[in-house]
């Protein structure tokens, strides 16, 4: 679930399959987006200016979808289910982190593949963007955190865990730190 960014509603992803539009102040169910897969859906987030929403879902795909209209407006794929898909601070690409082991990066204006994140061994549970977007975060279940430059899209560090995978990764307001 995501709040706009000016506060006045929250959207929410399901695993019923739906992706739902909430008014803050009334509760009331505003709009649900039509033509989702039956599957999961694993996040739903605000662009930057809040006109548009991201879904990621189990099918393969991210979907960007209009706030207003309740219109989908364009597909992002990927090899196997989406785990997470966010917006850069500008609102001008899309992020997504997939089950098939990679992050992508699209433009979020025609929908083309921008950068492929491919390093990790196992699914990519979550990708974030830094502040600036210079850079992007991503997590997977085989026990990393890489730190990627979204200008070249080489992986400027690797963070290694003992154990187990890591499912959720954020940068802190100012970029210096990964959590």
């Amino acid at each position: 679930a995501a709040i706009s960014p000016d506060g006045t509603h929250v959207v929410t992803a399901s695993s019923d399959s739906t992706a739902k539009l909430w008014s803050t102040k009334s509760g009331e169910c505003l709009l649900t987006f039509d033509a989702l897969p039956t599957g999961s859906l694993y996040s739903a987030t605000f662009s930057p200016d809040g006109s548009q929403v991201l879904v990621a879902q189990g099918d393969g795909r991210a979907s960007l979808w209009s706030a207003d209209s309740g219109e989908r407006i364009r597909d992002f794929q990927h090899g196997g289910s989406v785990a997470s898909a966010v917006f850069s601070p500008d609102g001008a690409r899309v992020l997504s982190a997939s089950m098939d082991r990679t992050a992508k990066l699209f433009d979020a204006g025609n929908g083309e593949c921008r950068r492929i994140f491919a390093r990790h061994i196992r699914a990519v549970n979550s990708a974030a963007y830094s502040p600036d977007g210079s850079c992007v975060a991503t997590c997977s279940d085989d026990g990393t955190v890489r730190l990627w430059c979204t200008v070249v899209g080489n992986c400027l560090r690797t963070l290694e865990w003992m154990t187990g995978g890591v499912f959720d990764v954020a940068f802190s307001p100012d970029g210096a730190r990964l959590l």
